[in-house]
């Protein structure tokens, strides 16, 4: 058989060369290296956001890259340094810079400006290549996360060859790195704008669509750098980032929320390990209970409506459920239950890996479907747990919290208010106070994937949080030990307990509706005077904690 470097293009043999071959060690730092030795390290580096940024900034402030041809402008031709790859993700300590080096002279057309994109934009289209290139950590900057990976169900643009998926490139973070990948429909708006093809309607009302020159690219980054910057958690140390998606928004029902308690998995189901949980017939039985618990819920939304009214979609806007409850592989049975009640789904994953050695951790997913002119996507991103339990070490699951996901929901409507905001954590991860810090003046509301056997000290932090953070706080618990429960900092007693679910071994499914002006945007539980409902002389919050900055 002949070797394959043997009739290889030279272009591929180099490209092959300079892929990162170290394993696990380090990148070192202070020290020139390709961009396509970083892209390929299995630290994956600019797996977010505010890494790609950097890289940015550092092609567009690099003399030599702009006198480079952008044809030429590849992962082998760029270089870059820094003086720590780790804090890539926290804009206000990071370095990053880049230049351009011949050391490859061709690539067989694969770099070539293509023939739709004007002369005058070709640099635009080469920074996509190299940001959409280490987005994926593929220096085929067309390809994507599931090339080699069979997922049917939905679309997810044209695969086949290089030059189909050229014209058929998905931007968004699942398409380009996983669910895992920090990629917020920010940027992916940028890489559709400096990849546009024929045919490709874009939104005007994104910032990136008004670029046209390299100093317009440099000035849209800075300033998304420095809104970054100003979200970036200063005590968790942790990058924070918002999701946009356009929700309809409805002050005279307020946010319908269902919580849901199952059963499985119980916590006796982890005496045999992780593996033990996907073993014939338990993986069969934990399906079939997570399939029975959304159509339960779809019949307890169904005999709500035969009292109160039928609702209109989305019958709920977020459902809830608990910590370890659903299997990454029962990922179809969340999206036919969004699609059929039109809620988002804030749910704990079982099985979920670290995406950069295959380790287990511990992950819930935000699915949040997301509608325009008749048509449905996905925002689909996980949030991980840092702070573990002994039983969690115990089962080898490992820690992996690299940021914080916000979701921030907006309406079209000309008379729709502030965005209102949503962010969630996992069980232990509820505790940790630097944490609340940093998001009391972010969200607007906190939600929790649990399996606690302490509900007695939960309910005590639910209490002290919902003051601290003065915002509903929401916790799902499995069904084992009960205690579910949302609540908020109202003035009085009864109104501040809004759902609690007591009691062993209990299935339950609680729904409510949360007043968005109380605790959201318009905070008007924090002061008296005139409100959208009523004009009332005290105020029917609990006076705001010190430091509180959401005025």
């Amino acid at each position: 058989m002949v070797p394959m470097f043997e009739w290889a293009p030279k272009y591929l043999i180099r490209f092959e060369d300079k892929r990162w071959s170290g394993g696990t060690e380090p990148l070192p730092t202070k020290k020139w290296l390709p961009l396509l030795t970083v892209i390929t390290h299995p630290a994956q580096f600019f797996s977010q956001e505010n890494a790609l940024l950097k890289l940015a900034e550092a092609l567009g402030q690099s003399r030599t890259v702009r006198a480079f041809a952008p044809e030429l402008l590849t992962p082998l031709n760029v270089q870059v340094r820094s003086d720590n790859w780790e804090q890539l993700s926290n804009p206000g300590t990071a370095t990053l810079s880049a230049q351009a080096v011949e050391s490859l002279k061709t690539t067989d057309g694969t770099y070539e400006t293509p023939s739709w994109c004007r002369p005058e934009d070709a640099w635009m289209y080469a920074f996509g290549r190299l940001l959409r290139a280490a987005a994926t950590g593929e220096p085929d900057f067309t390809a994507r996360h599931w090339l080699t990976r069979e997922d049917v169900g939905w679309y997810r643009g044209l695969t086949s060859t290089w030059q189909k998926r050229r014209m058929g490139m998905i931007h968004s973070a699942e398409g380009l790195r996983g669910t895992t990948a920090a990629i917020t429909p920010w940027f992916s708006d940028l890489l559709l704008h400096l990849l546009r093809w024929p045919g490709i309607a874009e939104r005007q009302s994104q910032e990136s669509s008004t670029i046209k020159t390299r100093r317009d690219f440099d000035n849209v980054i800075k300033k998304r750098i420095e809104v970054q910057r100003k979200l970036y958690g200063a005590s968790s140390q942790l990058p924070v980032y918002r999701y946009p998606v356009e929700w309809p928004l409805d002050s005279a029902r307020g946010l319908r929320v269902a919580m849901v308690q199952g059963l499985m998995p119980l916590h006796q189901h982890f005496d045999h390990g992780l593996a033990g949980l996907d073993v014939f017939g338990y993986r069969e039985k934990h399906r079939n209970h997570t399939a029975a618990l959304l159509h339960l819920t779809q019949k307890h939304l169904a005999a709500r409506d035969y009292v109160l009214g039928t609702s209109t979609k989305p019958h709920f806007d977020l459902v809830v459920f608990p910590e370890l409850s659903i299997h990454v592989d029962d990922q179809d049975l969340m999206r036919a239950f969004s699609d059929a009640t039109g809620a988002m789904l804030f749910y704990g994953l079982l099985g979920a890996k670290d995406p950069t050695n295959g380790e287990p951790i511990n992950a819930a997913r935000w699915l949040v479907p997301q509608r325009r002119a008749g048509r449905r996507s996905w925002v689909e991103v996980d949030q991980g747990k840092f702070n573990l339990t002994p039983e969690e070490h115990d089962l080898g699951i490992k820690p992996w919290r690299p940021y914080q996901v916000v979701i921030e929901l907006f309406s079209s409507s000309a008379l729709a208010s502030l965005p209102y905001r949503l962010t969630g954590s996992i069980c232990f991860d509820a505790t940790d106070l630097s944490l609340a810090a940093d998001l009391r003046n972010e969200s607007h509301m906190y939600v929790v994937s649990a399996m606690n056997k302490d509900v007695k000290t939960f309910d005590g932090m639910v209490a002290a949080l919902r003051y601290h953070m003065y915002q509903h706080i929401l916790i799902a618990n499995i069904g084992e030990f009960g205690g579910s429960t949302a609540q908020a900092p109202y003035d009085k007693e009864h109104q501040r307990l809004i759902s609690h679910s007591h009691g062993g071994n209990q299935l339950a499914v609680s729904v409510f509706d949360v007043r968005l002006e109380d605790f959201g945007p318009e905070l008007e539980a924090a002061q008296p005077g005139v409100t959208k409902w009523k004009k009332v002389k005290e105020r029917i919050g609990k006076a705001p904690p010190a430091g509180l900055d959401r005025f």
